[in-house]
């Protein structure tokens, strides 16, 4: 959390956030029909297709995960009324973090424990669905990706340690 609020006002404050989309393709659920993956953090966006680079996250910055449904997908995303962070809009589905501590608050929400380490967290995220109307001899099982996070010092490339004890509140934070 030093990091975060550095002593040296000359110091980068943040997190630095590494990605993988696609992290786990063998515990995915139709995750070959989604056809474009982007995260967004701040004002920053990293897709599918980009070179790999590190996204700086600062306190109160959002983040936002999207995954666009292929056009001709048999299925589509739709919303789903006890998730208060999914939002669906067509073929787009997208989990939207929001908050002083909104990239904290998705780790501990979506980190998949069983299949991540101390220094790299896996995010499991689930996307209930329905049968396209063009093809309704399509199955409406929810869609599952893994997408990988690995967070580490501003400007640094060294893996921080995700805490096994994660406090139940965050600090108030005064200005």
């Amino acid at each position: 959390m030093g990091s975060l609020f550095p002593n040296d006002p000359a110091a980068p404050a943040g997190l630095d956030v590494m990605i993988k989309f696609r992290a786990s393709t063998t515990g995915e659920q139709d995750g070959n029909k989604i056809i474009d993956w982007s995260i967004t953090i701040g004002d920053q966006t990293l897709s599918l297709r980009d070179a790999p680079r590190a996204l700086r996250w600062r306190v109160g910055e959002p983040v936002r995960i999207s995954l666009r449904f292929a056009n001709d997908a048999p299925i589509m995303p739709r919303a789903d009324p006890d998730n208060p962070y999914l939002e669906v809009s067509r073929k787009t589905a997208v989990f939207r973090f929001e908050g002083p501590w909104a990239l904290l608050d998705m780790l501990q929400l979506m980190r998949a424990n069983e299949l991540s380490d101390a220094r790299n967290s896996l995010l499991k995220l689930e996307v209930p669905v329905q049968a396209d109307e063009r093809d309704p001899t399509s199955r409406a099982r929810p869609v599952r990706v893994f997408v990988g996070i690995t967070l580490s010092e501003p400007g640094k490339t060294t893996a921080l340690t995700w805490p096994s004890y994660f406090p139940e509140r965050a600090p108030i934070l005064e200005r």
